[in-house]
This record gives C-alpha cells, structure tokens and sequence, in this order.
C-alpha cells in the first residue's frame, strides 16, 4: 500500500541550503518515524494473516456468518413460506350424513359422497365405502348393556353396546294414521321366517297381503315388531308417510312397526339378546 504524504507545508527546494541545521535534524527524525511507523502497519498486518481475517478502517470486510456455538447442534426451524397455500391430505375422503332416503340395492352396498381437497384447494367428488348416520340427539349409557334406538324424526336406527354406537341403519316407521309407539321396551322375542297376516279385513284402507317376513324382533303386544320389509323400495327419512320412492314407486309408511332393509334385519337378529332394551324417540 502506498501512503501519499502531502508536502504542501514544506518550503520550496531553493530555500532549503539556508535552513539552519536545527531544521534538517527535524526532517532526519521525521523521516525516521514514519519509517518506524511503517514497520509497525507490516508487523500488524502480518499477526492479522496469521490469526484471523483483517479489519481495515478505510475498508468494509465481508467475512461470512459463524454460528454461535449453542445453536450449532440445535434442529434448524421451520421457515414461513411467503404466498403458501395449506396443504391437505388428497386420500381423505370428507363425506357427509345420507339423509335422503336410501334403496335397498344402496344399503346392500353402502357407499357415501363427499369431497377431498388436493394440495392446490381444488376440491373434487369421492366415494368411500359405509354410510354416515345422522347423530342421535339422546344420549345412551355406557352402562346399559345392549340398546337400540330408533328415531322417529330422523327415521334411522342405532344400535349400542354398553354405550358404544356398533351399527346404524335408515328406517320406515308408522305412517301417520298409524304411528309406531313411542318410549322404552325390551326385546320380548326373536323370530325368523314367519307369515305376517293383516289384522284389517281387505275393504280397509289398511290392508296388505300376506307377507313373508325373514328376521323379526318381538318388543310390544299387538303386534309390533322391528323386522325385514323386503317389499319396500326406500328407506330413511320421509319414508314414514306418502312418498315417491328413488325408482319412482308410489309408498306409505309402515302399519305402526320399525321395517328394516334385509341386511339390516339379520344384523339385528343376530346381534341382540332377548331382553335388550328398545328406546324410541320422536
């Protein structure tokens, strides 16, 4: 590095013979203290090589980023993204409660629709297997062995074990000139391909034929039963009263039982004991 020593303050050439001698001893130790001066910059710029970067007043040094010593082992964390979008599981299927009536053949092979969301929040249709039932609004006691419930409003039916929800299925009940009970009874008897004949004579507009009925559960005297219809064409909500069905067939409700799709009725027959609790509800 070259230092510029500014001269200006010295007299011209011309004049320095008749500068006493006092002068040129101030200049001869001048001179020797900028040399000494200059050995010691070399001295400490040598030190500074040797044991870390150099620092310069007339300069900006850029020396890259250490890391303190306590967050070296430390797990680095996680940095915002800026413009993200959330990020979403594609495999989850967000379904919702089948609250429309339902065919046969659909709980023969129950499915349900909803939507998932990709990870650019585009929401698209899926199906997954099994129905979502709507939640009853009364509460079962974790201790109350084996309970069906049977909801008149909602026309489905859950089944519970010591308060835990095993099996769920939509209904048709009575119709309204002819209602099912409502309140608490008990499993009274199980039966299994029997012939159910009308109490009304065929001039009543109640009448219906002979009818073969495959799983049925016995819970009031005259005649009430939760049982298999395999005759109806829809099940679930609206089914209790005069209604169109999904293929166009023209129904009413039941005659004051609990009917049931097949594969339900023998879920139910095969699962509860004579002696379980029913509880319906409006």
């Amino acid at each position: 590095m070259h230092n510029r020593i500014h001269r200006s303050d010295l007299s011209p050439r011309s004049s320095r013979s008749s500068q006493p001698a006092v002068s040129r001893l101030a200049l001869a130790i001048l001179a020797a203290w900028i040399a000494g001066v200059g050995i010691l910059a070399a001295g400490l710029v040598t030190h500074a090589a040797a044991t870390g970067p150099a620092r310069s007043a007339g300069a900006i040094t850029h020396e890259p980023a250490t890391t303190p010593p306590a967050a070296r082992g430390a797990p680095s964390q996680p940095r915002a993204i800026p413009d993200a979008r959330p990020t979403f599981d594609e495999d989850v299927c967000v379904t919702h409660t089948a609250s429309r009536m339902l065919t046969p053949a659909e709980l023969a092979h129950p499915r349900s629709f909803g939507f998932r969301v990709d990870g650019r929040g585009n929401a698209h249709r899926c199906v997954q297997p099994g129905l979502v039932s709507p939640k009853p609004s009364v509460p079962v006691s974790p201790h109350s062995g084996q309970v069906i419930l049977v909801s008149l409003s909602r026309q489905w039916l859950w089944a519970y074990q010591d308060g835990r929800q095993v099996f769920a299925t939509p209904i048709t009940t009575g119709r309204p000139a002819l209602e099912t009970p409502i309140g608490t009874f008990h499993v009274l008897d199980k039966v299994s391909d029997v012939m159910f004949t009308s109490p009304w004579p065929k001039e009543s507009p109640y009448y219906y034929p002979p009818a073969r009925v495959t799983y049925a559960l016995f819970f009031r005297e005259g005649g009430y039963y939760i049982h298999d219809a395999p005759w109806r064409h829809a099940f679930g909500p609206g089914t209790n009263g005069p209604h169109v069905s999904p293929d166009g067939k023209r129904e009413d409700g039941s005659h004051g039982c609990v009917n049931v799709a097949t594969s339900a009725g023998k879920w139910l027959y095969t699962w509860a004991r004579v002696g379980a609790t029913i509880q319906i509800v409006a």
